[in-house]
């Protein structure tokens, strides 16, 4: 994640230039995005204008293409408004906004339900105006915490999966917040529908949200959500599992689901392997279990998604106990491991 400071200077553009800049960003909002004045390096594609603040993404709710405010209760929902300031880093307002959260709030934008998903494939991460709130730069990472998730694939933005990472406030004044899509992991501790494929596929994107610090009363105020640079021709693997728990009766068997992923949902570039063995945990290997270890390898081309089964068979005894957890310890080459092993509990049996 990297953090640009704000420079610019402003011109007055001629009525003629202005009338022609104006029918061009109308046309771009029609087609469903805006395309940035500001290009990148020669071979990427042109960023992309999500959210400008002027008032073309109305606040309101959905299912229209909407900004909205949500929290634990109404004392939680941030306060927004779209406010004219001269060092906007793009047009002429921003997005403010002011906040007392006690339990959890923040805001979204999610797109329209009647129209498609974006596709966001082609570049390489989303960025943003943000402006420091402090009175002098603070140590990186000693700053409030803001996180910020997208919405990918489902129905809707109220029906997707949830991908989030987060960045912290250090700095005075505008900064420009740069989070590469490789950045976000699934959300583990929500999901709406409780989860889609656990793959962040970005070619069915349903908007974004912000989650705002609590304990104490803030404001804030952000310009200019884009997409920028060009998507890693090394597309970035990661190992996933179904489930990090997977109950099971005494005798029965689990079996854990690991697949291979790849944002884009394009095959994987280079071999993946993983290695896996039952390990640790309250049950008692050969006694509660049989043993289990072995390694396998997705091999370069394998199809985004693709899953292989594990299977912990479990040993029925005549002897009442307590739950007890086997955990599978999974290590992985060539991608990113997933952020927690899974496990099988044994359901307790016998007990009065």
């Amino acid at each position: 994640m990297s953090r640009i400071p704000h420079a610019r200077a402003r011109h007055r553009a001629r009525p003629a230039t202005a009338a022609l800049a104006a029918a061009t960003v109308l046309a771009s909002l029609l087609a469903g995005a805006v395309p940035s004045a500001a290009a990148g390096a020669e071979d990427d594609p042109a960023p992309v204008l999500v959210d400008r603040f002027e008032g073309e993404v109305p606040l309101g709710s959905p299912p229209a293409d909407s900004l909205f405010t949500w929290g634990g209760d109404t004392d939680d929902h941030p306060a927004l408004t779209f406010e004219e300031r001269a060092d906007a880093p793009e047009g002429a307002k921003v997005l403010s906004g002011t906040y007392d959260i006690s339990s959890y709030g923040g805001l979204s934008h999610e797109f329209a339900v009647d129209q498609p998903p974006k596709d966001w494939t082609a570049h390489k991460g989303i960025r943003f105006w943000w402006y420091g709130q402090n009175t002098a730069p603070l140590p990186p990472g000693s700053g409030k915490r803001i996180n910020f998730e997208i919405k990918d694939g489902g129905a809707n933005g109220g029906a997707s999966e949830l991908w989030t990472t987060s960045f912290t406030d250090d700095w005075e004044g505008w900064h420009q917040v740069e989070i590469p899509f490789a950045d976000f992991v699934y959300r583990a501790d929500y999901q709406p529908v409780g989860g889609i494929d656990q793959i962040l596929g970005l070619n069915e994107m349903w908007g974004y949200a912000l989650t705002l610090p609590t304990g104490a009363p803030g404001s804030f105020a952000m310009d200019a959500v884009e997409l920028y640079g060009k998507a890693d021709p090394a597309l970035k693997a990661s190992v996933v599992v179904d489930s990090a728990v997977h109950p099971v009766k005494e005798g029965g068997t689990a079996d854990i689901k690991i697949s291979v992923a790849t944002t884009g949902s394009a095959p994987i570039e280079e071999p993946v392997t993983v290695a896996y063995t039952t390990k640790g945990g309250s049950a008692e290997s050969g006694k509660d279990y049989t043993p289990v270890t072995g390694t396998h390898t997705f091999p370069a081309g394998t199809a985004s998604g693709t899953t292989h089964t594990v299977s912990v068979r479990t040993t029925k005894d005549k002897g009442a106990e307590s739950a007890e957890t086997v955990p599978l310890e999974l290590t992985v080459t060539g991608a990113k491991a997933p952020k927690e092993n899974p496990q099988v509990v044994i359901d307790a049996h016998g007990l009065p």
